[in-house]
């Protein structure tokens, strides 16, 4: 099936390289195109599955470097690494 060019999965927030003051709450998840249901993946583990909504909390996934995965129905994914005060 045809898709428009702009149907490409991107998590836009946070941004690649990002430093946040997350102090232990969750963190926004925003995503831009792609086909739900989405699952998020944090340092390698299920975080979020089956959210329809494009934007979603990430329980906080710990202080440090960590590795933000989101994948659609289709397969499609992106990541964002970040760094959590």
């Amino acid at each position: 099936s045809f898709e428009a060019p702009g149907a490409a999965l991107r998590l836009t927030f946070p941004p690649d390289g990002a430093r946040l003051a997350a102090d232990g709450a969750p963190v926004t998840v925003k995503l831009s195109g792609g086909a739900a249901p989405f699952s998020v993946i944090a340092n390698g583990s299920p975080a979020l599955t089956g959210q329809h909504a494009r934007e979603v909390e990430l329980p906080y996934p710990g202080a440090g470097f960590s590795t933000l995965v989101v994948v659609d129905r289709n397969g499609r994914s992106d990541r964002v690494t970040v760094w959590l005060d």
